[in-house]
């Protein structure tokens, strides 16, 4: 290969890199989140809003029991159960009853 064609093929490696640089760039701006990160924040809002209308619930109800947030949110046992633990630990609700079916939630503030 001679110097002349050295020059050129590292010329169209570099206008090429620089295509694919502005083309994703470009693309970034468009969509934001793609793939994982998308899957992650919609997963998050669906948890939120989970966990309000948890709280709707126990405004509506005054206390409910996991059963009642399996039913509303069509969850598992144990995914109602999450969701309550995690209510609980921001401080919104608390526990009322220590195990079994005699467990509910109420708001934190109402005694």
């Amino acid at each position: 290969m001679t110097m002349m064609g050295l020059l050129i093929f590292i010329f169209g490696l570099f206008i090429g890199a620089l295509i694919v640089f502005i083309a994703m760039r470009n693309f970034r701006s468009v969509h934001p989140l793609s793939g994982i990160a998308k899957l992650t924040e919609d997963q998050s809002n669906e948890k939120q809003k989970r966990k309000v209308k948890i709280l709707e619930l126990i405004r509506e109800k005054g206390s409910v029991t996991n059963n009642d947030i399996e039913k509303v949110l069509g969850v598992s046992d144990a995914s109602a159960t999450n969701y309550l633990q995690e209510v609980e630990k921001e401080g919104k609700i608390e526990q009322i009853g220590e195990k079994g079916r005699f467990v509910s939630y109420r708001l934190k503030n109402s005694k």
